[in-house]
């Protein structure tokens, strides 16, 4: 039927990468509703709208990977059948997460993963204080093509860079003072 929603399952990210504003708006806080919950409620939104699709939205869907163990076990119990995807994560994260998770993670539906690999090069990941490597989401796509799960990889394309390593911090500190 090719029915899908967005879900939002968690708020904020406790990340401190200079180019965002979750650090500035969230103070580096992430909550995340109780897993087995969403999974009952997706459960009951598949039921009652016939979805076939579930796009999870939040900024950092995998900041736990026991949290992500429970949804997906979940989802299996409940015989949810429904593919969820476009989780956003982060590679350093989500390349240590075992061998049991990932297979929990691909038997509950999980299609797609969006990772911010943002640059190709550690010197920018670093200036970006990022806190990844080209290598770590080298690995993590290789873990997902494993598992026959999707990567969307994201790129910061001109990221500003100059001598002066606070401005881009200064001109995201003066623009959330003015709103």
């Amino acid at each position: 039927s090719n029915r899908s929603l967005y879900y939002y399952s968690s708020y904020g990210c406790p990340h401190r990468c200079l180019f965002c504003v979750e650090p500035a708006v969230n103070k580096h806080c992430w909550v995340g509703l109780d897993p087995e919950k969403v999974a009952d409620e997706i459960t009951f939104l598949k039921k009652k709208y016939d979805i076939d699709s579930v796009q999870i939205t939040d900024s950092n869907f995998f900041v736990s990977e026991d949290r992500a163990k429970k949804f997906a076990q979940r989802l299996i119990d409940n015989k949810t059948n429904i593919k969820w995807g476009n989780a956003n994560g982060r590679a350093r994260q989500m390349s240590v997460y075992n061998d049991e998770t990932w297979k929990q993670l691909k038997e509950s539906g999980l299609a797609s993963i969006l990772v911010g690999a943002e640059s190709g090069d550690n010197n920018i990941l670093e200036y970006m204080k990022k806190d990844i490597s080209t290598e770590d989401t080298i690995e993590l796509v290789t873990l997902c093509n494993r598992y026959d799960i999707r990567v969307l990889c994201a790129f910061l394309v001109g990221f500003p860079r100059d001598s002066h390593p606070d401005q881009c911090q200064r001109i995201i500190d003066e623009e959330i003072a003015s709103v």
